[in-house]
C-alpha cells in the first residue's frame, strides 16, 4: 500500500534540533576562545623565559622582570608573577604554573578550566 504523501527532507523539529545543536556548539566556542587565547599567550611567555633562564638566574630572580615585560606586551591579566613558580623536581629545576579559570555560560552555570605547565630551565640536564 502506498500513501499519497511521502515526506521529503527534514521536518521542522529535525531542523530545529540540528540548528539548535550547532548554535550551542558555536556559543560554547565563542565563550571558550578568549580563555584559550589567553592560555596560549601565558604558555608562550613562560616557555620563552624558561628557555632563557639558567638556574643561577632563577636564584637571583632576574627572570621576573623578563616575564613581567612579556606579560605587559601580551596583555596577560589573569596570571600574575605570584602564580609562576620555580621549583625542584625529579627533572631538575622547572618553571611553571597551575591555575584555574572559569567563565559564566548563563546565570549560575559555569565552565571551569585547569591549566598546568612545567618547563625545564635552560642549562638543566635531565
Amino acid at each position: 500500500m502506498q500513501l499519497p504523501y511521502r515526506q521529503r527532507g527534514a521536518g521542522w523539529f529535525g531542523k530545529l534540533y540540528t540548528f539548535g545543536t550547532l548554535g550551542f556548539i558555536v556559543f560554547l566556542g565563542l565563550k571558550m576562545f578568549p580563555i584559550y587565547m589567553n592560555e596560549l599567550k601565558i604558555r608562550k611567555a613562560v616557555t620563552a623565559v624558561a628557555g632563557e633562564t639558567t638556574p643561577a638566574d632563577a636564584e637571583a630572580g632576574s627572570w621576573r622582570r623578563s616575564l613581567q615585560g612579556r606579560f605587559d606586551i601580551e596583555g596577560v591579566e589573569i596570571v600574575t608573577l605570584k602564580d609562576i613558580k620555580i621549583r625542584n623536581t625529579e627533572k631538575g629545576k622547572v618553571m611553571g604554573y597551575d591555575y584555574w579559570n572559569q567563565i559564566e555560560l548563563v546565570t549560575n552555570v559555569y565552565l571551569s578550566f585547569h591549566f598546568v605547565l612545567e618547563e625545564k630551565l635552560k642549562g638543566v640536564s635531565s
